[in-house]
């Protein structure tokens, strides 16, 4: 029974997106698609181009729930305004009596989503997690005398390199260099080495494999993959998009 509760979950809900799209409010448009909302599970985010139509899905959502006898949690339902050097307004966003509360930055599936529509927060968020992964590397390294190279580069991947490439194929297209420098920082503490001491003679020396190229083999085999759906689907049209901007 337990195997079957997110199936069950998604038969019950099925018909939220029907429902939002009979309350009349504009949605999103990609190519030839039309967005009302994103699902995952029970985590569900309206789309919508103004502060009126987000209300009036807002309010088919809560009526919804109503009818199905499901609740939502307000203390995690938030309003997130995107624009370019977009100062936030005044608007006032409700469910029923209670009101929404307006944020500047929302973490949506693990990756941080700022108003101005660039992942500057995202970047922030995973080299921070990923920093705090190396000194404790670092720590594990000195305390269990850990010495060899290849035990050393197994246990960064996996406990470091795995946290820079949650989502990067989303937000990382811009920081590829700043990959390199904190791998190239990480083998500098490893060999207290110094800060003056060149990239290529790092790489030529401990025989590692330079962080961007795992990065181009990711981002190869995430395409490779996304290849074989229609030229048309929402995956590829939503890509397209994301390397436009």
């Amino acid at each position: 029974m337990e195997n079957l509760s997110p199936k069950l979950f998604t038969l019950f809900i099925d018909g939220i997106i029907e429902n939002m799209k009979a309350a009349g409010a504009r949605t999103i448009r990609l190519e030839k698609f039309e967005i009302d909302m994103l699902l995952f599970a029970d985590d569900i985010v309206l789309l919508a181009l103004s502060a009126r139509d987000l209300q009036i899905k807002i309010d088919q959502l809560k009526s919804f729930f109503e009818r199905n006898k499901l609740n939502v949690n307000l203390s995690k339902t938030k309003v997130l305004v995107f624009g370019r050097g977009h100062k936030m307004k005044s608007h006032v966003f409700k469910w029923g009596e209670n009101e929404i509360e307006l944020v500047s930055e929302y973490t949506y599936l693990g990756i941080p989503f700022y108003y101005n529509g660039t992942f500057k927060k995202a970047r922030e968020n995973f080299f921070q997690k990923a920093k705090q992964g190396q000194d404790q590397l670092l720590l594990l390294f000195r305390k269990g005398k850990i010495s060899k190279l290849e035990v050393q580069e197994k246990l960064f991947n996996p406990l470091c390199r795995s946290i820079l490439f949650y989502g990067i194929v989303v937000w990382g297209l811009e920081h590829v260099k700043e990959l390199t420098l904190f791998q190239v920082k990480f083998i500098r503490k490893l060999f207290f080495l110094s800060n003056e001491t060149p990239r290529w003679k790092i790489y030529l020396e401990t025989n590692i494999q330079p962080i961007e190229n795992a990065f181009a083999n990711f981002l190869v085999k995430f395409l490779c993959s996304s290849s074989y759906k229609p030229s048309q689907s929402l995956v590829k049209v939503c890509y397209r998009r994301l390397l436009t901007v």
